[in-house]
């Protein structure tokens, strides 16, 4: 029995953004899509940052109401 890892370079592609592929066809999120066709972002790759900038403030923005009730 062989049993064989991803290589190196497969480890680093998890953690990039990429459409999903649907049927074969690569797809691009709709949110990344909108930001892109809307003129806030240039690329796909900045739409995922400006995504995850929004998710990251979102949660501080929740830690610190919650911290301020209790």
């Amino acid at each position: 029995m062989d049993v064989q890892f991803g290589d190196e370079e497969n480890q680093r592609e998890i953690y990039q953004f990429k459409s999903k592929a649907v049927l074969g066809d690569s797809r691009t999120p709709h949110m990344a899509r909108w930001l892109v066709k809307t003129g806030i972002v240039k690329s796909e790759k900045s739409a995922g940052t400006l995504m995850l900038l929004i998710t990251i403030a979102c949660f501080i923005a929740a830690g610190i109401i919650l911290w301020s009730l209790f």
